[in-house]
């Protein structure tokens, strides 16, 4: 099992390569708002985490389920955004 900050480093470096890798984002600047992504991607690993026992997957497995599960994540933040953020104001 990785620790926390193996989990944290993983999260935020396989989050900017795959934001990267997206064929129409390619472009884009993110706003400060990468923090509350770098949160759900750390939030996605725990949600993997507590679905499948990561210690008999493979790496490409566990990169595939979390980038279904962090896409899960980010449609919820995407649908309820505005609800969300009136929630820290």
């Amino acid at each position: 099992m990785m620790s926390k900050e193996q989990m944290d480093d993983f999260a935020q470096n396989f989050y900017w390569a795959y934001r990267q890798a997206q064929e129409d984002n390619t472009h884009a600047l993110f706003k400060p708002e990468v923090i509350l992504h770098n949160s759900l991607g750390i939030l996605a690993i725990h949600i993997l985490e507590s679905r499948q026992d990561l210690s008999k997957m493979d790496t490409y497995a566990i990169l595939k389920a979390y980038v279904e599960v962090l896409r899960e994540v980010e449609d919820v933040y995407d649908a309820r955004r505005d609800s969300l953020e009136s929630l820290c104001n």
